[in-house]
């Protein structure tokens, strides 16, 4: 089982990723998501940097078996860790909407 922390293979992986360098037919540059919505965004912003990779990522339209292969875990993981960045954004959005 591959694990999602930060190596050195997968700060370099970090890197191209967020430099649109890896895929050249599809728009891996995560930097160009623009959000619609000001408050997810700003807690898109709190996750950490794999987070926000992931998700914006599937955001842009990316299947989860390309996203896993980007950053060398299986589908399932990736499955898994957006399934949890989900339910922590729902959280957050929840607790910064009350009054």
């Amino acid at each position: 089982m591959q694990s999602c922390e930060p190596t050195d293979q997968n700060h370099e992986k970090s890197t191209n990723l967020q430099n649109g360098e890896i895929g050249a037919r599809l728009n891996f540059d995560v930097s160009s998501y623009k959000f619609s919505d000001l408050d997810l965004e700003i807690a898109v912003r709190r996750l950490p940097i794999r987070d926000q990779e992931v998700l914006i990522l599937h955001l842009m339209g990316h299947n989860q078996s390309d996203i896993a292969r980007l950053h060398g875990v299986t589908r399932s993981m990736i499955s898994k860790r957006l399934s949890k960045i989900m339910k922590t954004l729902s959280r957050r959005m929840k607790k910064s909407s009350i009054i």
